[in-house]
């Protein structure tokens, strides 16, 4: 996973503000499209999720240090592939 996109708010002229952050899964997670039935292949993949775990403080994690924090995650609540990554994006 490269990144969370989370809308944190409202920002400049209603654009939503976001905030990109690192997350770090539990070693049992399985993604959606480890399965044999997975829609699309190839990279690129967009997910909508719900996930429990313990943000970390603020920073420059991930690639080149674009994502603010790490998001430490101990529980998938939800998780489904989509199209469409919603207005955070």
């Amino acid at each position: 996973v490269a990144r969370f996109v989370i809308q944190t708010g409202k920002g400049f002229l209603g654009r939503p503000r976001i905030e990109k952050w690192k997350a770090l899964f539990p070693e049992n997670f399985h993604w959606p499209h480890e399965d044999a039935h997975s829609r699309r292949d190839g990279p690129g993949r967009t997910y909508k999720m719900r996930v429990r775990g313990r943000l970390g403080p603020q920073g420059h994690f991930g690639h080149k240090g674009i994502c603010s924090r790490e998001l430490h995650v101990s529980e998938v609540l939800e998780c489904e592939e989509t199209d469409s990554p919603g207005p955070a994006w």
